[in-house]
């Protein structure tokens, strides 16, 4: 999680991969109406980040805070139209640690390295890169 070019690959691949989910807060399901500048992105689920355009994350952004709504970004997203495949993020990675050998040892070996390969990632990595990526499109918006 600490190498500097595993985190250049990730946030690339990140970037690239991103999907935003937004959903109204309690608040926001009983503030934003059709007239409200938020309505047109109350709900989205699983759009491409790479797909927003102008200030809209601006508009997204502002709507949350002031409690209207909530923003998920995340990259792992099984089976979504444009994903390319059904294979996640994560299992890609995988595929890099994993040993394709059958003795026990070896087995418990891969068991383990899939353990920390998931820990590093949606512990500090998924939510570091999501951090640094709505910072980067607040930027670009403004």
């Amino acid at each position: 999680a600490r190498e500097p070019l595993v985190r250049q690959v990730l946030r690339q691949t990140f970037q690239e991969r991103a999907k935003i989910n937004v959903a109204p807060t309690k608040k926001g399901k009983k503030d934003v109406d059709e007239a409200h500048y938020a309505y047109s992105f109350k709900y989205l689920k699983n759009k491409p980040v790479k797909e927003l355009r102008d200030e809209q994350f601006l508009k997204i952004s502002l709507a949350k805070e002031e409690s209207l709504l909530t923003i998920d970004i995340s990259v792992d997203m099984k089976g979504v139209d444009g994903y390319g495949s059904d294979q996640s993020y994560f299992e890609e990675i995988k595929a890099f640690y994993y040993r394709d050998e059958f003795s026990h040892q070896v087995q418990e070996w891969n068991r383990q390295r899939t353990l920390a390969i998931e820990r590093a990632l949606r512990q500090f990595l998924y939510p570091q890169m999501a951090k640094e990526l709505m910072n980067k499109l607040l930027l670009e918006a403004k």
